[in-house]
């Protein structure tokens, strides 16, 4: 596929304060490691070429909650906004400025293929962004002398955070848009049941070995887990001692940091990634970590570490096609020092993160070795168990928890779907008899799409990518209902308190549809 990607193009941008001093142009300051000098200059990739000037302001973390408290008191047209890091997403901290829809993940084939004018593209904010490092940010904020800033919007610089500034600032953005191609290597295990149905079901584990610089632990650390997997199922492979049941497929996306290019497929498919868990998944995935971890050495805790199983949402990695526009049963699997505290290692996304780095910071590479194994041992399972091992019950538990809480927000809300969830969610297969294939096959076929029960292609006209209205691609789970209550709440209209009646109303049939596909029918 071809995709237009930007890159620095002079290699420098420039940040000017007030007498035109500099303050400074992009550089890395320290190389410690020579892996670390001959990378490109941390850039932000979808931006555009740019010069500004206006007056500094400071917009926290850069979330729409940020934005409103703002504009209550401030005119923000014709300023600079820094931000900090999280809370939101890098792409979302410049399209909250200026929203364009829809984000399709798709690019027409090269050649023979109308293609829209660069200059007509969606999706891009026509305002420039760019990383600083630490360094020039506490510069920054530190000059702001306005009105102190909230509380919770204080971060850990010495000085005290301020909102705006009678700083005036020029920034100079420098990119050059590139047509570039971009190939998916993809790898097959057939199984013993590849030839034998017509509705063929596959595993795909997939890893995407593009990054913003080096990427040594983003993405590369999963790719060598996945190399390593193929290696151990390759050689059992040749040597005649295994074959998977269902064939599994090995995936490595070459553009997910470029908006997310990774396969598309209406096959029947259970997609696994390594780098968050989705509760068909959860028990299995547990089991898979207490039998497999204590085999990693004490000396660096991973026996100790406890597994921790969540539900998958998100549209920022390579499961977001699979999951929120195909329905696809996904997971992701990671290994994090404090989830907590610490769930992103310091070099993140920077040009610090080589294999250097990779060796300091996982001594041994135990945590690779801990995913390895439990990601293998869960790829084995899906492909060699006769019955899926999925878990609709657990499917439930959120789901139930988060439509309360969102209802709890409104009294106009029925809460009688509430009480009806867990009833509809039960599934038994106590009655299975595994000596009758086609009621095996049928309970595989029930578990594998129910995920699909829960798509909606008409949910979200304004996201073309996104069907899925259980899980969300930002808060919690039910995004439509969620940013419906969001937006009546804050204007108080009849008409968006409809749209949120709206979503009850999908989100209802989707259920009700969804357990009518868990059925007995034969």
């Amino acid at each position: 596929l071809q995709l237009i990607v930007n890159i620095t193009k002079t290699g420098n941008y420039n940040f000017y304060m007030k007498n035109t001093i500099n303050i400074r142009k992009t550089h890395i300051i320290k190389v410690i490691f020579m892996s670390e000098s001959n990378c490109d200059i941390v850039q932000y990739i979808v931006t555009r070429l740019f010069y500004m000037q206006g007056k500094l302001v400071y917009a926290n973390q850069g979330k729409m909650s940020d934005y409103e408290l703002f504009n209550r008191a401030l005119d923000l047209r014709g300023t600079i906004a820094i931000t900090r890091y999280g809370g939101e997403g890098r792409s979302k901290k410049v399209r909250k400025h200026y929203e364009t829809y829809p984000y399709s993940w798709y690019l027409p084939p090269p050649d023979d293929t109308y293609r829209i004018p660069k200059e007509d593209k969606t999706g891009i904010p026509p305002i420039p962004a760019q990383p600083i490092g630490f360094e020039d940010a506490e510069r920054l904020i530190c000059e702001l002398d306005g009105d102190d800033a909230p509380a919770e919007w204080q971060g850990s610089f010495t000085c005290t955070y301020r909102v705006q500034s009678y700083i005036f600032l020029q920034q100079q953005v420098n990119v050059a848009y590139l047509l570039k191609y971009s190939a998916n290597v993809m790898g097959v295990i057939r199984g013993s049941l590849h030839l034998q149905t017509v509705f063929v079901l596959y595993v795909v584990y997939g890893n995407h070995r593009d990054s913003w610089v080096h990427g040594a632990i983003a993405p590369s650390s999963g790719t060598a887990v996945m190399l390593e997997i193929t290696r151990v199922l390759g050689k059992m492979v040749k040597e005649g001692k295994w074959q998977p049941r269902r064939s599994i497929i090995f995936g490595s996306w070459g553009a997910e940091e470029f908006e997310m290019f990774v396969l598309r497929s209406t096959s029947n498919i259970i997609f696994l990634q390594f780098s968050t868990w989705l509760l068909l998944l959860q028990q299995h995935i547990y089991e898979n970590w207490i039998q497999f971890s204590n085999r990693t050495s004490l000396n660096y805790g991973i026996y100790t570490k406890v597994c921790s199983v969540g539900f998958l949402t998100g549209a920022g990695s390579d499961n977001a096609a699979f999951m929120h526009y195909l329905g696809i049963t996904s997971m992701d699997i990671s290994y994090y020092y404090d989830w907590v505290c610490e769930h992103i290692y310091p070099a993140y996304y920077t040009a610090y993160d080589t294999f250097d780095y990779t060796t300091f910071h996982y001594a041994g590479f135990t945590s690779h070795q801990a995913v390895a194994r439990t990601a293998g041992n869960v790829l084995l399972r899906l492909a060699d168990s006769l019955l899926l091992p999925f878990n609709c019950s657990d499917y439930a538990e959120s789901p139930e928890q988060y439509l309360s809480q969102a209802w709890l927000e409104s009294s106009k809300c029925s809460r009688n779907i509430t009480n009806n969830i867990t009833f509809i969610f039960k599934f038994t297969s106590a009655s299975l008899w595994i000596s009758q294939p086609l009621k095996v096959r049928q309970i595989n076929d029930q578990l594998m799409l129910l995920d699909r029960a829960f798509l909606d292609p008409l949910a979200f006209p304004e996201q073309y990518g996104f069907r899925h209205v259980i899980w969300s691609s930002s808060v919690p789970t039910f995004p439509g209902l969620a940013d419906a209550v969001e937006k009546a709440e804050s204007t108080g209209l009849k008409e968006d308190w409809d749209q949120a009646h709206k979503h009850i109303s999908i989100i209802t049939q989707a259920i009700a549809g969804a357990a009518h596909t868990l059925d007995d029918v034969i």
